[in-house]
């Protein structure tokens, strides 16, 4: 709360009022729980969110793979 000196009661005394911030932090932390909402950042919405499986390997996958089989064979890697 803020005083208001523009509006005075009857006794004189300065009247508070609600702080102009506080409307729009409401108003913009509303917006970003629906954008959050649309892109599937909360967890309720993220199990919405069907993403097709890829028609081709994702090369991460791959490299992932390859440091793994590298891994298993004590790490001699086989000229890649």
């Amino acid at each position: 709360m803020v005083p208001d000196p523009e509006h005075k009661t009857a006794d004189g005394s300065v009247p508070k009022r609600k702080h102009p911030a506080l409307q729009i932090l409401r108003d913009h932390s509303a917006a970003f729980r629906a954008y959050a909402a649309a892109f599937g950042l909360t967890p309720a919405d993220r199990g919405r969110i069907s993403v097709p499986a890829p028609d081709e390997p994702d090369e991460y996958e791959e490299f992932l793979r390859w440091g793994q089989s590298i891994r298993e064979r004590g790490g001699k890697s086989s000229g890649r």
